[in-house]
């Protein structure tokens, strides 16, 4: 089952999109890397992505004091990672689950 629920109500302030950098991982460690994300309630997606980052994930954070700890304590102690970039949102103009259906012809 899912709930849909406000993140703000919920306590959640922040929205930060952060970009990480990764090392070469073997197999094992991309194992552990891609367990350590799906084990982390806070990280809401990640995706790998090409460019000068290798993976962006979203996090959602009640605010900047608890994030710059959660980095240390958790992000930068996934295998790998050696550097991050953080975006915070300012504000959110469009969120939905809603996808296109296309008419074939």
């Amino acid at each position: 089952q899912v709930a849909i629920l406000d993140a703000e109500k919920m306590g959640y302030q922040l929205h930060v999109f952060a970009q990480l950098k990764i090392s070469h991982l073997t197999d094992e460690d991309r194992e552990k890397f891609v367990a350590g994300i799906q084990a982390t309630p806070e990280i809401v997606e990640c995706y790998s992505i090409l460019g000068e980052r290798d993976v962006m994930i979203k996090i959602i954070a009640p605010d900047i004091k608890w994030y710059q700890e959660f980095i240390f304590r958790k992000v930068l102690k996934l295998p790998g990672v050696t550097d991050i970039i953080s975006t915070v949102a300012l504000s959110e103009m469009k969120r939905t689950t809603a996808l296109p259906v296309r008419r074939q012809a």
